[in-house]
């Protein structure tokens, strides 16, 4: 049986965190309108995989995620 629980977020913390991936997604567009060049990023997991397996992997993801969205 899991030991985990059911977590709701609130709606506000949704669209808080959805806005804040909207502006790296604008200040990135307005770096390359300026200088015509992309920005680039590189999302490294380091550590014990075995032991913390679940939590940087889900991080790393997270990040991947945003940047990947806000086109860097």
């Amino acid at each position: 049986m899991s030991k985990r629980k059911q977590v709701e977020v609130p709606k506000e913390k949704i669209e808080a965190q959805e806005e804040f991936i909207e502006r790296i997604h604008r200040m990135n567009e307005d770096e390359f309108n300026k200088t015509g060049k992309k920005k680039s990023w590189l999302c490294h997991t380091i550590g014990c995989q075995m032991m913390i397996w679940n939590m940087m992997n889900k991080n790393s993801s997270i990040c991947t995620g945003i940047l990947s969205y806000s086109n860097i």
